[in-house]
């Protein structure tokens, strides 16, 4: 990790690299600080400023810190700050003699070369034996740790549209523009100071085992279950008559089993349930009963059942009759998130007539349970329906052999005068 001095070390490591690229150009020189008016004689042989003028956060790096503080508030650790930064590059020279376009074509080549800037290019490094590029500010920055990241400081080129780069460069009052491009320095993983406080050392290590494994599900039956005070469901896997065993109910309702083996287990499915897709898993206690231990989820859908149908005719005669309205009473309660829909389906469909509709219905815990919806459709007779979370209530069949209608759907039904 690097500490306070990253963001000056790695400016000074860019100084560095550069200084030694442009020497094939005889007086050409690297500054650092923001750009400046400087008089053609004094830049004619060539000078290359860079500029750090702006400092993100660097978005991967940032979410890769460990919390680093305890619930007291004491410094369990070192924080670390990880940003990138932002460098624009300058060039003067003669432009006779294409000086600043040479200084460009160096620098280009340098950094594309040397993305990741070798060791002996950052401010005090040991293994440094080219004198000319020291100087009293790389002696400051020696230890900084850069060298030494876990991830290595390295240059891309930061492309910049013209708008950008002149609203960037009015920044500099009163200052020529000079042919400029723009690097980011990724990533500077700045560390405080300040050391935090170790845990205290373990005197007196224990070993424990648990032996109790997780149950685990391979199948729930019914998939689909009508909603009824004696619904039940079955699950089947393995490790099911572990003692303190439980199903959990959209991780919120548990019941105990009703029975249970080594491989099958009965639950009641909680009346309070909400219709639609839903999730159960088994739960049972640790050996030393600190946590529990749960298994994979399964899903299973569960039915809304249709209570109950009102009709409610509408009045007058003619252009002047009003909608019908239907009441409708079903359980379990859904859940105010969830999308309810009435569906009729027409008994006496004919060519001019529609076969289906779907109403919305808004869920309202005040209601107590009945909800009421007008029904533009056509007088007849319509089987009914309640579809909540896209699983809709069942429909009544004939079940008795003697009936012309064996196994035919004859339920629930309403009539709309």
């Amino acid at each position: 990790m690097s500490d306070y001095r990253a963001l000056a070390a790695a400016t000074v490591t860019l100084r560095n690299l550069l200084a030694d690229a442009i020497r094939v150009i005889p007086g050409a020189r690297v500054r650092t600080g923001p750009p400046q008016e400087l008089p053609g004689h004094e830049v004619a042989d060539g000078l290359v400023n860079i500029f750090l003028y702006r400092v993100q956060p660097n978005a991967t790096w940032r979410n890769e810190e460990l919390p680093f503080r305890r619930a007291d508030g004491s410094l369990a650790r070192k924080p670390q700050l990880a940003v990138d930064a932002h460098l624009l590059i300058s060039f003067y020279g003669d432009d006779e003699r294409q000086v600043t376009n040479r200084l460009l074509g160096l620098t280009l080549a340098a950094i594309h070369t040397h993305a990741y800037p070798p060791v002996h290019f950052m401010p005090g490094a040991e293994s440094s034996e080219d004198e000319a590029l020291a100087s009293g500010v790389d002696s400051l920055l020696a230890g900084s740790g850069l060298e030494r990241q876990h991830h290595p400081l390295y240059f891309t080129p930061q492309p910049m549209s013209h708008d950008e780069l002149t609203k960037l460069w009015a920044i500099f009052a009163h200052i020529p523009y000079v042919p400029s491009i723009a690097y980011v320095g990724t990533v500077l993983l700045i560390e405080t100071l300040e050391d935090g406080v170790p845990d205290l050392p373990v005197t007196h290590p224990v070993l424990s085992f648990d032996e109790v494994e997780a149950p685990s599900i391979s199948r729930v039956s019914p998939g689909l279950v009508a909603a009824s005070p004696s619904a039940r469901i079955v699950v089947e896997g393995r490790g099911l008559d572990t003692p303190g065993l439980r199903a959990r109910f959209d991780r919120d309702l548990e019941v105990e089993p009703l029975r249970s083996a080594a491989n099958e287990a009965e639950f009641r499915v909680p009346a309070e349930l909400a219709p639609g897709a839903r999730l159960i898993e088994l739960v049972v206690p640790d050996a030393r009963g600190a946590g529990k231990r749960i298994s994979e989820p399964r899903s299973f859908l569960l039915q809304p059942s249709l209570l109950a149908v009102a009709v409610d005719p509408g009045q007058g005669s003619g252009e002047e009759r009003s909608v019908p309205m239907l009441e409708v009473r079903f359980a379990p309660q859904p859940r105010v998130a969830q999308q309810v829909r009435l569906l009729l389906y027409s008994r006496s469909r004919s060519e001019t007539s529609r076969g289906a509709w779907a109403f919305d219905l808004t869920v309202d815990p005040q209601s107590g349970g009945a909800f009421r919806v007008e029904v533009p459709v056509d007088p007849g007779r319509y089987l009914v329906r309640i579809e909540v979370g896209g699983v809709a209530s069942a429909l009544i069949t004939e079940t008795d052999p003697a009936s012309p209608r064996h196994e035919t759907i004859v339920g629930p039904e309403v009539s709309v005068a």
